[in-house]
């Protein structure tokens, strides 16, 4: 583990840990800080696939408790890095895009979009780009919808063709890939804050759970 103080600026460059020698919380003494240490690939594209799973779990979670609008922005993070982890994985630059209708066309996954799931991904596209108040959208009534299920089957398809694409070798086990096994990397946390495991925000009202396994043909 780094010595304390020392910071990292790239995931890619090596293993992340959570110090023991920092202090105790000192608003709670019984609470003291995480010591897992935490794998991460050397392969860029596995860094990729963790960051985009984190946004997909965290969407979900927001999802079940109501939280419309962040959940969109989340489910909207979640399939543009996931589409650029494919074109990470391709080799294929994508360059200060944020748009997921051209990140689509990029990656160029053997998926074929319907109008409702075409206009699903906009309906995301356009809640990335008002997310703040300051928007003409807020002024005239945000809205969101608690669709999370296209979320589901757009994610996890696209994240089989994604491993797929991806040397045995060089891969490392998410959070999402955990959570589908009923394992954790931070169980220690769910315990400490009473908080849903990841096994339940995976799954919960989740009817494409199914799409997880790799070796299912797509």
């Amino acid at each position: 583990c780094p010595a304390a103080g020392q910071q990292r600026s790239r995931l890619s460059a090596g293993p992340l840990c959570y110090c023991p020698s920092l202090p105790r919380n000192p608003f709670n003494p019984t609470i003291i800080p995480m010591k897992t240490g935490y794998k991460i690939s050397q392969a860029e594209v596995n860094n990729w696939l963790h960051k985009s799973d984190h946004h997909y779990l965290a969407a979900r979670l927001l999802y079940l408790h109501g939280l419309l609008f962040v959940a969109e922005e989340n489910a909207a993070f979640a399939l543009e890095l996931i589409l650029k982890t494919a074109c990470k994985a391709k080799a294929i630059k994508f360059g200060k895009n944020h748009k997921l209708t051209s990140l689509w066309s990029l990656a160029s996954p053997p998926i074929t979009l319907d109008e409702g799931y075409e206009k699903y991904l906009k309906g995301l596209e356009n809640a990335l780009y008002t997310r703040y108040p300051d928007t003409v959208t807020w002024d005239s009534g945000r809205k969101a919808a608690d669709n999370f299920d296209a979320l589901d089957f757009l994610y996890l398809k696209l994240r089989k063709w994604v491993l797929a694409t991806i040397p045995e070798k060089d891969r490392v086990s998410t959070e999402l890939d955990l959570a589908a096994k009923g394992e954790s990397y931070f169980s220690n946390v769910v315990k400490r804050h009473g908080a849903w495991d990841l096994s339940t925000v995976y799954a919960s009202s989740n009817q494409r759970t199914e799409l997880l396994r790799v070796l299912d043909a797509p």
